[in-house]
Formats: C-alpha cells, structure tokens, sequence
C-alpha cells in the first residue's frame, strides 16, 4: 500500500502520465528491492489494457529500444560487462482493466510481465 507523501500529486491512471512523472514499484529479488523510472514521452496504448511508455532510468539491464546499447559514454560493469548508467528505452507498463490503474510491467515488449505494488507521482511545485 502506498500512502501520499508531500511534494507529490499521486497519478491514478496510466492513462494519465505524463512526461516528468515518476513511476515506481517494489519487486525484491536476491539483488533488487525494485525500481523507479521517469516518464519520457506520453504513453501510447497498446493491445489487452497494456501501455508502451518511453522512460528514463538508470539501469544495466537494458529496456526495449534502450540507448545505453549504442552509447560509448556509458559506465561498463566489470562484474557484468553491461552498460550502465543514465539512458531511455521502452517499457510496457499494464492497467486494471476497471480502475485504469498501473499493475504491472514488462521491462520491453518482449519481457515477462509480472504484477508487483507500483505507484506513479507528479513533483508539486
């Protein structure tokens, strides 16, 4: 459950991001607590309630379309030998199909999707 926090508009519907929005979620595994990501573009709809959403982040795990593939600026891992840093690609977020509430993700299109606690926030001025 998440609970608003000040400085935050929380964003109820996927439908509804917008870039500069913040999305984030909890997905724990042996080497992540979760992750958070910024709205790049406008999200475009998708087939069965998915959403595919341009996003920046900063990950070594590249998304679909990722530009840290091509570009020689970034960090490379010596314990993975993969780009890392700050970059943008595409992820498929998934909604409700009632509410039009984010409940899931794929990190590309070709990714499995799971169903993990996510939340979306616009910075308040």
């Amino acid at each position: 459950m998440f609970h608003p926090q000040p400085g935050w508009e929380a964003v109820l519907k996927t439908s509804d991001l917008r870039p500069g929005d913040v999305v984030a979620w909890e997905h724990k595994t042996e080497t992540s607590v979760g992750h958070a990501v910024i709205i790049a573009k406008a999200p475009e709809p998708g087939p069965g309630g998915t959403w595919l959403i341009e996003v920046f982040d900063s990950t070594s795990s590249p998304h679909g379309d990722d530009s840290r593939s091509a570009d020689q600026r970034v960090q490379m891992l010596e314990s993975t030998g993969r780009r890392s840093g700050l970059g943008h690609g595409q992820m498929v977020f998934i909604t409700d199909p009632t509410s039009g509430a984010l409940s899931g993700l794929r990190w590309s299109r070709k990714a499995k999707a799971i169903t993990v606690p996510i939340a979306a926030g616009r910075p308040r001025s």
